[in-house]
């Protein structure tokens, strides 16, 4: 697997928002870092021989997870049943965000929603290294920007780069959110404003927002 191999898997999608309706495409724990460790952590989860069709807790309560997780990103135990909600959302909204991106398929079964690898090669390209992860979310972010028509706004931003530009961006960004997804407030739109804008701003050396 390549970056030019993985450019053009993104480039073959549709990530059009106003028909997926998809508001979690992208969330507060999809850090290039935490995106690279989760992959990694399904990966190892497969070849160790779990089942293909999976829950976020099967993967952060596998032995690779529990280890690795308190190691490099200095968490309690992923077995201490008071962190269940922490780990649910650190590994499910990676698993969530690689499922709009095609690369995991989701399905929800009554509660649960039971996640299955459809390109075991991109996912083991995105967690081999956090700068493969990095490419991965700047290539698919801009493509989903662009196919929901919101590319515009940000490349306009990128331009100005001033308080006005930024402000005309989040409220564009906002208003996108609630018009075509469950997201319904601007608080809850901004919670990933931030993991949209940033990535973006550094590929291109531009300024982004400080959390």
């Amino acid at each position: 697997m390549t970056y030019n191999l993985l450019a053009n898997f993104i480039d073959s999608q549709n990530y059009d928002i106003r028909i997926s309706r998809n508001g979690r495409w992208i969330d507060q724990k999809c850090a290039f870092d935490a995106v690279c460790f989760v992959a990694d952590c399904i990966v190892e989860y497969i070849r160790d021989g779990g089942s293909q069709t999976f829950q976020s807790p099967d993967v952060w309560k596998s032995e690779y997870a529990v280890k690795n997780v308190q190691l490099w990103f200095g968490k309690p135990d992923p077995l201490i049943p008071t962190t269940m909600d922490e780990y649910n959302k650190f590994f499910r909204q990676p698993m969530k965000m690689l499922a709009a991106a095609n690369i995991l398929s989701e399905k929800r079964v009554g509660n649960a929603i039971q996640f299955s690898v459809e390109k075991i090669e991109i996912l083991e390209f995105i967690g081999l290294r956090e700068r493969n992860s990095y490419d991965f979310l700047c290539l698919y972010i801009e493509k989903t920007l662009r196919d929901s028509g919101l590319w515009d706004s940000f490349e306009s931003f990128f331009d100005e780069q001033n308080k006005n530009s930024l402000v005309q961006l989040k409220s564009a960004f906002t208003n996108f959110c609630i018009k075509y997804t469950p997201i319904n407030t601007e608080v809850e739109a901004n919670r990933i404003f931030i993991k949209v804008l940033n990535p973006l701003a550094v590929k291109y050396f531009k300024k982004g927002i400080v959390k």
